[in-house]
């Protein structure tokens, strides 16, 4: 049940950030170049818990929606620092308050006794599937 859920939820929110010109693995991307102008793609695959290779893809993607843009780091050529470009704020924003809004309208249907178990319940399973150990910020 709980995979079947977590399915439609992906499809549900993938069709949102479609809207805005994003699938739904760039959003959390970008928002960690946000929260966190000039990361580097090692910092972003280590906060999302994501390969860097993954990451590499998705930000060559990003860059060439215009959504993104690099810079290489001087204190190490190899790497490149990432900023959001404009539309890539833009895009972050709007996909960001239309994911609200669906998390809204899916959670009010549950009761507030519910709602107010659902947080408790999850880092149970969060604790059970990472075996205590600290989880990456997936946020």
């Amino acid at each position: 049940m709980m995979k079947h859920a977590m399915k439609l939820y992906r499809y549900r929110m993938d069709a949102v950030a479609r809207q805005h010109g994003l699938f739904f693995g760039q959003a959390p991307i970008l928002h960690a170049i946000a929260k966190n102008e000039g990361c580097t793609q090692a910092d972003i695959a280590g906060r999302l818990g994501v390969s860097a290779p993954s990451i590499a893809a998705s930000a060559k993607r990003l860059e060439k929606s215009g959504l993104i843009r690099k810079e290489t780091d001087m204190n190490n050529l190899r790497r490149n620092k990432l900023y959001l470009t404009e539309d890539g704020r833009k895009a972050l924003s709007a996909a960001k308050a239309d994911m609200e809004q669906v998390n809204a309208e899916i959670f009010s249907r549950l009761d507030e006794a519910d709602r107010a178990a659902l947080p408790r319940i999850l880092s149970v399973l969060i604790d059970v599937l990472t075996d205590g150990e600290t989880m990456v910020d997936l946020r």
